[in-house]
């Protein structure tokens, strides 16, 4: 099923969803709706389910992120490494939902999983910084733009020292700033952030480079 999900033929795609079904009855009727196989599969259906593009199936797919995380947490505990994959998942899956409540949804699984990284590898860690990123762009999709400035403003600081003040760390957590910034009113300060994001992308990548058309884009945007 996983081959055929991955070949990029719409048919091998198609033909990949019975299989991952067929996996997750089998681990259900022998190995018992908690067993971790039984997770792995619910997991597995669950994110084969979110990329159909159908509506229908990306609801389909919640319960079974839920119940998979649910398991984990009962058989392994909350600070398993397979628990905090489940965590992610589930936020990342909250996150890309039409609906504002559901992508509200996502902050507390967001909140719980900084808080493992911050204990664990630390507030400089890339990953710590990566999901504290994804944390204050949820929360500025859903009209929290207050709340995700900080969050933001840490990360600019953070990778600005790790990584250089040119870096495209920096230049990725400038936009995101200057995005949190312009949804807050503050214009002026979006403009400097955007300005600064776009310096590093032109003297790293170059104008036609998709990541620097799209800061130029963010600035046109600002200032029209």
């Amino acid at each position: 099923a996983d081959y055929l999900e991955k070949t990029g033929d719409p048919a091998d795609f198609a033909a990949a969803r019975p299989l991952y079904e067929r996996a997750l009855a089998i681990s259900e009727q022998e190995l018992g709706p908690m067993h971790l196989d039984t997770s792995t599969s619910l997991s597995n259906l669950a994110d084969y389910l979110e990329k159909t593009g159908d509506p229908a199936d990306f609801a389909a797919a919640r319960p079974l992120y839920e119940r998979s995380l649910a398991i984990s947490e009962q058989e392994l505990g909350p600070m398993h490494p397979d628990t905090f994959t489940s965590l992610i998942g589930i936020a990342s899956y909250l996150d890309k939902a039409a609906d504002p409540t559901d992508q509200a949804a996502a902050h507390p699984f967001y909140q719980r999983v900084l808080a493992r990284l911050e204990e664990t590898v630390g507030p400089d860690d890339q990953e710590t910084l990566r999901i504290k990123q994804k944390f204050a762009l949820s929360l500025r999709k859903t009209g929290r733009a207050d709340d995700a400035l900080p969050l933001i403003h840490d990360v600019v600081d953070r990778q600005s020292r790790l990584t250089g003040g040119n870096s495209l760390k920096t230049a990725s957590a400038l936009s995101a700033l200057g995005a949190t910034l312009q949804a807050t009113g503050d214009r002026s300060g979006a403009e400097d952030a955007y300005r600064n994001a776009l310096a590093i992308h032109l003297e790293k990548l170059g104008p036609d480079d998709p990541a620097t058309q799209l800061v130029q884009g963010r600035l046109d945007d600002l200032l029209a």
